[in-house]
């Protein structure tokens, strides 16, 4: 009996340390600068797919991305991880601030998650209520409303279709931090398709390619 009681402590610690390590190892398997097969290329032309439109908070509907990409010459669709991310919240803080210049032109930014309408609404809401307290804009009971578009890959469609998805240990399926540069007819000019969350391009950055696009 002695040697039983030995024993079952030393195989009760094994199996609480195998199962403690199950979570990070789960964490691990698909790490942040994992290469991703995108299904898209610069040149070709992006397939077309249906988004929810949150132009108007809670009045959204299903509009075909084609027909978005009528609005301007030129278009900034960024696919971004979702309303928890602090660096999601820097980028587009960053696009809002250089809103006007996107505008001088010719450009529409569209942004686009896989986030609940409520949050993405919630998202768009703080942005612009920091722009505006930052550039002295604000005033209380004012509507607070981003001047770009934010919509909704409701169905996973897009990032599906794209091939930018990547699964998330808290929140499943996102999409990896991906901004594409089109014209009306959807032809890609620019793509990048982040390695981790902090790997986007500024909208600095963004504005240099534009003005380069002949």
């Amino acid at each position: 009996m002695a040697r039983r009681w030995i024993w079952v402590p030393a195989i009760l610690g094994l199996q609480l340390l195998l199962i403690s390590l199950i979570p990070c190892s789960s964490l691990q398997s698909r790490s942040p600068g994992e290469e991703i097969s995108s299904q898209i290329s610069v040149g070709q032309k992006i397939p077309d797919f249906n988004l929810f439109d949150m132009s108007v908070a809670f009045e959204y509907s299903f509009i075909h991305l084609d027909i978005l990409l009528q609005n301007a010459s030129k278009t900034v669709l960024i696919f971004y991880q979702g309303y928890w991310s602090s660096d999601c919240r820097r980028q587009f803080a960053d696009l809002r601030a250089h809103f006007s210049e996107f505008q001088e032109k010719g450009a529409q930014i569209i942004g686009v998650s896989v986030d609940d309408p409520r949050r993405v609404d919630e998202f768009g809401r703080k942005i612009e209520k920091e722009y505006r307290v930052g550039a002295k804009q604000f005033t209380e009971g004012q509507p607070l409303k981003l001047p770009f578009r934010l919509a909704i890959d409701r169905n996973f469609k897009g990032v599906q279709t794209l091939g930018i998805g990547e699964e998330h240990p808290r929140y499943g399926l996102i999409a990896r931090p991906t901004t594409i540069l089109l014209d009306k007819q959807g032809t890609i000019h620019w793509l990048h398709i982040g390695k981790s969350a902090e790997d986007r391009p500024s909208a600095d950055q963004i504005l240099q390619l534009l003005a380069s696009w002949s």
